[in-house]
């Protein structure tokens, strides 16, 4: 909904209307309210309380869309979705639980809290980012140029991987993620 807010597209009859900007308000504010006190969501399981199914993807995604209508959401929604956002990098920044051994979701647990980061500007966040970064290479044989899941190499999920990487790389030119996607 964001992207067609935001974009004068051809025929796009959703750029700038206000309705659609009521819903992807609504929509962020319905996502804070559904957070767990410790910062997670729940993927399909009541309590389950996933690291980067329910928490990460959705963080992202959530970010992605308040930048694009930043301008357009008053300071009070701001201070709510925002709060939301580093509870939901406090909960990422403690690691998984799950211990799935899955490269493309410690990937996609740097590319949130980067994103955070880069919304925040809060230099735990990027000292968390930093500290999954490092826990992410553990994941990754350079030489061979392939990222551990579960026991070994999944061509799909490399790809996956390399695309979450990529969108830190956007804004974090880090010559170590560029070795990685190399």
């Amino acid at each position: 909904l964001a992207i067609v807010y935001k974009n004068k597209l051809p025929g796009n009859i959703y750029y700038k209307n206000k309705n659609i900007l009521n819903w992807i308000i609504a929509g962020l504010k319905f996502w804070s309210l559904i957070q767990h006190k410790d910062g997670s969501f729940d993927e399909f399981y009541p309590n389950e309380r996933g690291w980067v199914g329910p928490t990460a993807f959705t963080t992202f995604s959530s970010i992605e869309a308040l930048n694009l209508i930043y301008d357009d959401v008053d300071e009070y929604d701001l201070v709510i979705i925002k709060n939301t956002i580093k509870k939901s990098c406090d909960f990422i920044i403690k690691g998984e639980s799950e211990e799935d051994h899955l490269a493309n979701h410690h990937a996609m647990a740097c590319l949130a809290v980067w994103k955070s980061y880069k919304l925040l500007g809060d230099k735990k966040i990027l000292m968390g980012y930093e500290s999954l970064w490092k826990n992410f290479l553990t994941y990754c044989d350079l030489d061979e140029g392939w990222s551990r899941e579960y026991d070994g190499i999944d061509p799909g999920y490399l790809s996956a991987t390399i695309s979450f990487l990529g969108k830190i790389y956007q804004d974090n030119k880090d010559p170590r993620i560029l070795d990685v996607c190399k």
